[in-house]
């Protein structure tokens, strides 16, 4: 109960709120509320999904809108980095309800694109090495969201062995407990589903996955708990890089992509027209 408090308070210190053209984005600074045809989202200044609401439900991936399958029970959407330094492992990590060495720099408004919502969000880690900007396009059409991750190093030296992962904490259709989990290898994708699907990929392929991956959330490696499926569990999908060595000023990209769907079919042709879609990004 008590995370549960600093989380709403979090929302309610920052309550300047902002509507923009056709009522699609809200601003409720450091967080937003965007909505597409199919999708709401509300994304934090800490680049989760997961907001509370002042007088409504929480929003952090809705489908169809009002249908959620993140802020539910414990909320566990977030990133996790990690990196070698005088020989010992470093690892930050933030969600909703559990941070630990990552600290809000900047957030923008929503901006309203041709074919999506683009809404960037800058953290660093607290030790300032690590700057980790995350550009969200929500899509205004379709059923998918692409988080484009670009990790920096803004220290004076080196950074050898950085890690990216993005965990996600699939509890589909409002409820934690029913779902079935399984992973795609054509797609790079973990998916949830109980009866809406929610799938999770990344380009290049992640370096490891997991299906069970709660006890990856706060540690360096990925210990591929469970590579596939399909297997009924309260499961967490986690994608890892290794993003290797960091000299000073240099940045690496990965992308991110969420997608939402009906049936198995829709899930992995809205996950392929997604993937089509970052070609030029």
């Amino acid at each position: 109960m008590a995370r549960k408090t600093l989380r709403i308070l979090s929302v309610i210190t920052f309550i300047s709120i902002v509507t923009l053209a056709n009522v699609s984005a809200v601003f409720a600074a450091p967080a937003a509320v965007i909505e597409g045809r199919h999708l709401r989202v509300g994304i934090t200044d800490y680049a989760e999904f997961g907001l509370e609401l002042l007088g409504g439900p929480p929003v952090g991936f809705q489908y169809p809108k009002g249908m959620e399958h993140l802020a539910v029970e414990w909320w566990g959407d977030g990133f996790t980095v990690g990196y070698s330094l005088v020989g010992k492992n470093v690892v930050k990590w933030t969600y909703p309800e559990w941070r630990n060495g990552i600290v809000p720099v900047n957030v923008t408004l929503p901006v309203k694109k041709l074919l999506y919502w683009k809404f960037s969000v800058v953290t660093e880690t607290d030790d300032g090495l690590l700057r980790i900007t995350h550009d969200f396009l929500v899509s205004r059409f379709c059923k998918h969201v692409i988080i484009i991750v670009t990790v920096t190093n803004i220290w004076e030296s080196m950074l050898e062995g950085v890690v990216y992962k993005r965990c996600v904490d699939q509890d589909m259709d409002g409820t934690s407990g029913g779902d079935t989990f399984d992973y795609h290898p054509e797609c790079n994708m973990c998916y949830a589903w109980e009866t809406h699907y929610l799938g999770v990929a990344g380009r290049p392929a992640p370096d490891k996955h997991d299906l069970n991956g709660w006890d990856d959330r706060d540690v360096y490696d990925t210990d591929e708990d469970i590579l596939d499926g399909p297997i009924g569990t309260d499961g967490l999908s986690v994608l890892h890089w290794n993003l290797g060595t960091l000299n000073p000023g240099r940045s690496k990209r990965v992308l991110v992509i969420y997608v939402a769907a009906d049936s198995m079919a829709e899930l992995t042709a809205e996950m392929r027209s997604a993937m089509s879609s970052i070609e030029g990004l």
